[in-house]
């Protein structure tokens, strides 16, 4: 990970990208953009020429509109598709799309090999001094609110259980419980932060407590899958974290190590703060005989 570096510019959707270019599209290229609106999901598995087939037109047109909506060519316009999908559509759907994907006779490291995909892409898109900026908020906060819903739960409870250790600051928050967080959030100010997990398909309950923090002027570090992710216009701070599965869900192990890293890092740096506290909650556990002898 470099020290300093500019974020990374994402396209638009490619379905989207194809609706907005439609004006400046010749006929033939208007009806290649037809097709794939109407199919898409065909598409994102079918070749080139096989399109051109089913388009009634030419491989040299679909290469031409290809380059007019951004991309260099039919396979990353087809990549870009299939991740749009992943992230949209049913479960059921998305399981049958990495199916079809997938090398069956390799399954378990096609497995693992996404995973470190994963973590690779989430080095790669974090700036340190944007992952420095979120330590120093964190151990600087009155209260640090970590908020998630559904698949994002995990990950969230983990960084809650370690701030809670080294900090104290921690409130955890299940944003599908409105009455919960709504009689929290007016008690927030500016000395607060909330870190907040967000992944497809987004749930609106962690869009609207991001917007309820902002309002109270709490800092708002966002950790989701994409720049386009509707908590994305409501962070301060974002921290895109790759969330590609090979199977039906989004996975957690990016996220999982992105916010050990965080952990490891504040403990670090202020552990001045946090050994007094460790050494104190030690000796609560041994006072109680809380763990087996061996």
């Amino acid at each position: 990970m470099q020290k300093k570096k500019q974020k990374k510019i994402r396209k638009k959707n490619p379905i989207e990208a194809l609706k907005e270019g439609l004006a400046n599209m010749t006929e033939a290229q208007k009806k290649v953009a037809d097709h794939i609106i109407r199919n898409h999901f065909d598409v994102s598995f079918a070749t080139i020429d096989q399109v051109a087939a089913a388009a009634e037109t030419s491989t040299t047109t679909i290469m031409r509109l290809m380059s007019a909506i951004g991309y260099s060519g039919y396979s990353e316009f087809q990549k870009a598709l299939q991740a749009f999908l992943r992230e949209q559509v049913h479960p059921r759907m998305r399981l049958e799309a990495n199916i079809r994907s997938l090398d069956q006779e390799d399954l378990w490291n096609e497995c693992f090999q996404k995973e470190l995909d994963n973590i690779s892409a989430t080095i790669e898109d974090n700036a340190a001094e944007d992952l420095d900026a979120v330590v120093t908020r964190i151990a600087s906060a009155r209260r640090v609110y970590v908020a998630s819903a559904r698949g994002g739960a995990m990950v969230a409870q983990f960084l809650h259980l370690f701030l809670a250790r080294i900090f104290g600051n921690s409130v955890l928050i299940q944003t599908d419980s409105i009455a919960e967080w709504s009689a929290l959030v007016p008690d927030a100010d500016a000395r607060d932060v909330a870190v907040i997990f967000s992944y497809p398909r987004y749930s609106r309950t962690i869009r609207h407590f991001a917007r309820a923090m902002r309002k109270q002027d709490a800092f708002v570090v966002g950790v989701t899958n994409s720049y386009s992710a509707p908590l994305a216009q409501h962070a301060h701070i974002l921290l895109p974290c790759s969330c590609a599965s090979s199977g039906f869900h989004n996975s957690p192990v990016a996220a999982m190590a992105l916010v050990d890293c965080i952990i490891s890092v504040a403990s670090i740096r202020y552990s001045s703060r946090v050994k007094p506290r460790l050494e104190m909650s030690a000796a609560l556990l041994d006072e109680v005989g809380y763990y087996d002898t061996v």
